[in-house]
């Protein structure tokens, strides 16, 4: 019987907001009987206005709500085109994870 499988991406962007993080990986199996093989990955730069721009957030600029809204969309859309541009080198997946983009990280 052969076991399940899928291909998934997983993205995420941390404070540095250097570009989007992307990969590409198979799953295989059930249960704690998991196997998991990297099939590749690549880092999406930002263009340099949405980086500007979140950074500038990051270090406590005032932002309006409709402007906070825009860079949302802005930041959505370039997830998308990073997802768009791995599927369209490895293939269709099975499942997305994104954590998004982080502005502000306050460990206690």
């Amino acid at each position: 019987m052969s076991q399940p499988s899928m291909n998934v991406i997983g993205l995420i962007s941390g404070t540095s907001v250097d570009g989007i993080d992307g990969v590409v990986a198979s799953i295989q199996g059930e249960g704690y009987n998991l196997q998991v093989a990297t099939l590749g990955g690549q880092t999406f730069d930002y263009p340099p206005a949405i980086r500007q721009q979140a950074l500038a957030i990051g270090a406590g600029a005032a932002i309006s709500m409709p402007e906070l809204a825009a860079l949302d969309e802005a930041i959505a859309q370039q997830f998308a085109q990073a997802a768009q541009a791995l599927i369209d080198q490895y293939g269709p997946v099975n499942l997305i994870g994104s954590h998004g983009q982080t502005v502000f990280h306050l460990p206690l």
